[in-house]
């Protein structure tokens, strides 16, 4: 700690050095002229004294110094953009005060132009930065500083290129995961699982399908009690006409009479609901009825719905839907409500297939542990999907953006001039 104190004062001492310079040469002329002693150079001064009282080659000490440096000199090209914000060259005060960084009003439409501004701008930063530390390495840092915006912009493209390979893998690994089914596909429920999965952290796993029930009904209670004091209310026929489309997918049968009957007969059955007095339902009454409707149902997701099934699918949607269009604010909680209720649809399919699968199958004819290791990640939902959920996080880093960032708002800015410094 002392060492890295000390290299901290020393970085301030160098930029002191630099400042003070004109005053020493003005001092050293005088003295010369008056036949006086002229004082050492203050560099070298400040170079014994800390080689005396600190090790300044150890880590700690050049942390110091150069954070010292950094901090000390980040400001001078902001200072030198307001100068030029208020001059003919005020459009180049943005690519001053960012070294590079940000184009601003001096954006052209040529990518060639465009790079020399930057290069400019960097030239500017790093030289003055470097300069401030030391003068006979503002060149150096003028040459790095030139050099640092078009590397970090190749760097964020580098890392496009790798965030959509690591996106494309996980998008991969969790449809192999989840296994869904033709109609899953065609339907987008598979897409939508998927999505859901990666970004809610979850597996399809029978924990994660528990996670996504307590989720639906957080958001249920959520939207209870924002309809709590509404007067609005419902169309019970609205809600019926839902089923239109459940019918028009079993009418697509060779003998779709007994499923079309069964589809009427739950349309009957709403319609005639002895806890429905009046055709106007309360808002209040239909979440109620759909909130009970997916707690039956939830038990029969993930399975091929009969007829009766996906006709009590089709009014809970179609209440969900008038819930939605009565009291708007609701809408978007009944649309992440579709979202999980879909994944939900995925992942307890995939919980039944793994519950009936044999827990080995081929790993036991494996030769080696390498080879039944292998054969078991294959087979394992949760394995692929923690593989998937690991390649998205690594990917969610938006390194064009965070690159940058993390050079500018951390102080790093001038760090590649000023590393250009060859002094001790």
């Amino acid at each position: 700690m002392r060492n890295a104190a000390m290299g901290a004062v020393k970085g301030a001492a160098n930029i002191g050095a630099t400042l003070l310079a004109p005053a020493d040469a003005i001092y050293n002329v005088a003295q010369r002229a008056t036949g006086g002693q002229s004082m050492s150079p203050r560099r070298e001064r400040i170079r014994e004294f800390f080689a005396e009282n600190a090790d300044p080659e150890s880590m700690s000490f050049k942390v110091g110094e150069l954070g010292a440096e950094i901090a000390g000199t980040a400001g001078a090209p902001v200072a030198l953009g307001k100068m030029l914000a208020n001059t003919a060259a005020s459009k180049f005060a943005p690519v001053v005060s960012s070294s590079g960084f940000n184009l601003g009003p001096a954006a052209t439409n040529s990518a060639l132009g465009n790079a020399l501004i930057r290069a400019g701008g960097g030239a500017v930063g790093g030289g003055m930065q470097a300069g401030m530390v030391d003068p006979s390495s503002a060149d150096t840092g003028s040459m790095i500083g030139a050099a640092t915006p078009g590397v970090v912009q190749a760097a964020g493209k580098a890392g496009n290129l790798v965030r959509s390979g690591l996106e494309s893998g996980a998008n991969r690994l969790m449809q192999s995961a989840l296994k869904p089914t033709i109609e899953q596909l065609r339907s987008g429920k598979a897409e939508t699982a998927r999505q859901v999965l990666l970004a809610e952290g979850l597996n399809p796993t029978r924990a994660g399908a528990d996670a996504l029930k307590s989720r639906i009904d957080d958001l249920n209670s959520d939207i209870k009690s924002r309809i709590a004091s509404s007067g609005a209310t419902v169309d019970r026929q609205a809600v019926a006409d839902a089923l239109r489309d459940t019918e028009k997918f079993f009418t697509n049968q060779v003998s779709p009479t007994a499923d079309l009957n069964a589809i009427n007969s739950v349309r009957q059955d709403f319609m005639a609901h002895p806890g429905i007095a009046r055709n106007n339902i309360p808002v209040q009454l239909a979440q109620e009825l759909k909130q009970g409707t997916y707690k039956v149902l939830g038990k029969k997701y993930g399975q091929l719905g009969t007829a009766e099934t996906e006709a009590q699918k089709g009014l809970a949607r179609g209440l969900k839907e008038q819930i939605a269009q009565v009291v708007p604010e609701v809408g978007p909680l009944n649309a992440r409500e579709s979202h999980l209720l879909d994944a939900l649809d995925v992942v307890e399919r995939r919980v039944l297939m793994d519950a009936n699968k044999n827990p080995l199958g081929l790993a036991a004819l494996a030769s080696n542990p390498v080879s039944w290791a292998a054969f078991m990640a294959d087979k394992s939902a949760l394995f692929k999907s923690l593989v998937a959920r690991m390649l998205n996080q690594t990917a969610s880093v938006n390194v064009p953006q965070a690159l940058p960032n993390l050079v500018k708002q951390h102080g790093l800015l001038g760090a590649p001039a000023l590393i250009a410094n060859s002094s001790p």
